[in-house]
């Protein structure tokens, strides 16, 4: 059997190389990498055998982390491999073996400007309190854009927490105070971290997508954007309504129907929602949604009219805000994606 390391090394280097997103690595299968959308095998490795699979899960998981493994039967990291490689990894069981999917992370933080964020952005992440919603499915570029939105604050000062797991990219002080907390291992869940933001002297959180009891840290993260602090929220949804709705719903686990709408009414700042495309001829691009909390899309909150929010969106354009149709309309014109690849 090849040496643990040496193959590891080898294909996650390969994966860079082809400018590979991800990696993933099965019993008894071809090592496979996604370039540009598409899986294909890595040309020229052998089969992974179980012994090598098990052997780089050994050599990749701590202790207590290989016992979260054996507990729960998957587990989601980020480390450092390859030598100067960050990845988020995810193992799981399956088909009674395992499998390893590596994510490649850039631990370049672009900015802004970078990412081609709407500007107005910048002024709302520097607001005293608040709530800023980044949305959008698995590979839309959220945490991306949540790491530019930190960096951005970052320039200026104050308290910054991160609540993540696990915790992707690592900030490097600038002109603020930077506590990172990963859920799991630095705290036990993302509520406790919640509750210790609210106890605490801080000036700005970010909390990655809450995996667990997102109806018990949501009302606490509400609480905290609505006098403490700003907050910056990652969550998995495609749209700025169906952001509204899941928010509401887990608000309404604590107080009543009325009062929930009322609250996120009054704390929401913005919501920024994100869809990936493969651009021609490589690469990837991507359409945003934005939405501000002007005062008709307050009173459409209050009064559970979400569904004419939309309406709002499209014809708000000179307050900044572009629907996710109007943004991928640009694209198209722009000859940056193929009108084919939207449907």
């Amino acid at each position: 059997m090849e040496v643990v390391s040496i193959f590891l090394n080898r294909i996650l280097l390969a994966g860079q190389k082809k400018r590979a997103t991800s990696l993933h690595l099965s019993s008894d299968s071809l090592p496979i990498v996604r370039v540009n959308n598409q899986l294909l095998e890595v040309a020229g490795e052998p089969v992974v055998e179980h012994d090598l699979l098990m052997g780089i899960i050994k050599s990749i998981l701590m202790e207590d982390e290989l016992n979260v493994l054996g507990e729960k039967k998957e587990i989601t990291i980020a480390k450092d491999l390859a030598g100067d490689l960050r990845f988020r990894i995810n193992i799981f069981k399956q088909n009674n073996s395992y499998s390893i999917s590596f994510y490649y992370v850039s631990k370049k933080i672009k900015t802004i400007k970078e990412l081609e964020l709407p500007e107005v952005l910048s002024g709302i992440v520097k607001q005293k309190t608040g709530l800023l919603v980044v949305a959008g499915p698995q590979g839309s570029g959220r945490t991306a854009t949540s790491s530019a939105l930190v960096e951005e604050v970052n320039s200026v000062g104050g308290h910054i927490v991160t609540i993540e797991e696990p915790i992707d990219n690592i900030f490097v002080r600038n002109k603020a105070l930077i506590d990172q907390r990963q859920v799991g291992r630095d705290v036990k869940t993302a509520d406790d971290a919640i509750k210790y933001c609210l106890m605490d002297d801080v000036d700005f959180v970010y909390i990655g997508e809450i995996r667990k009891h997102f109806e018990l840290a949501f009302p606490l993260a509400a609480e905290l954007a609505s006098g403490n602090a700003f907050v910056l929220l990652e969550l998995n949804a495609t749209s700025s309504v169906q952001v509204i709705e899941k928010l509401t719903t887990a608000l309404e686990s604590k107080y009543n129907e009325e009062a929930a709408r009322f609250m996120l009414a009054d704390v929401l700042s913005a919501i920024i929602t994100q869809k990936s495309f493969f651009k021609k001829p490589t690469g990837k691009v991507i359409a945003r949604e934005l939405m501000i909390n002007n005062a008709a899309i307050q009173s459409l909150i209050r009064e559970g009219k979400h569904f004419q929010i939309e309406s709002v969106i499209q014809t708000s354009r000179n307050e900044g805000m572009i629907s996710m149709a109007k943004s991928i309309e640009d694209l198209v014109s722009r000859g940056v994606i193929n009108e084919n690849d939207v449907y």
